[in-house]
């Protein structure tokens, strides 16, 4: 039997949908995300969906999500806090993905998390930061709050 992995939004497991493309865009953003804190010395660990984020009673797994601070992520089940920054790659796009997206947005506005929602088939990046309007990035995404400083080009990462 094989079990797949879930997410719990709101309070309905939602299955996670692996792709290959997902994959690899999910890698080259942790990977420049990652690079971007050690050659700038900064604290804080970006982590790949294998890393579950409990939030109230929901269960999310972002396709990459950034913990700011010194302090290691948990190292056994699921991180106890909300990320400072989730990145939800939506591929394929589906309206039920996107439903899904939406609720999850919700959430994590409430606690304070900025949110990357990806869209590679549009080739663009929505960034959500808890308080401000929706900022739509199809050139250059900035690092906002969570990652001051931080640059993304996107024509870099939808070749």
């Amino acid at each position: 039997m094989h079990e797949r992995l879930c997410e719990i939004i709101a309070g309905e497991s939602v299955a996670l949908r692996p792709n290959a493309y997902t994959a690899a865009l999910s890698a080259e953003i942790l990977f420049r995300m990652t690079l971007y804190l050690r050659v700038h010395r900064l604290p804080g660990w970006v982590l790949g969906q294998m890393s579950g984020f409990l939030i109230g009673d929901e269960l999310y797994m972002p396709h990459v999500a950034f913990i700011g601070g010194d302090l290691p992520p948990d190292r056994l089940g699921s991180h106890p806090t909300p990320p400072a920054l989730a990145v939800e790659v939506d591929f394929p796009a589906t309206t039920t993905s996107r439903q899904w997206i939406n609720i999850k947005l919700e959430t994590y506005q409430a606690v304070g998390t900025q949110v990357w929602v990806v869209t590679p088939q549009a080739r663009k990046i929505e960034d959500h930061v808890p308080g401000e309007p929706v900022h739509i990035a199809s050139d250059i995404l900035t690092g906002g709050p969570a990652l001051p400083g931080f640059t993304l080009t996107l024509a870099d990462l939808f070749l």
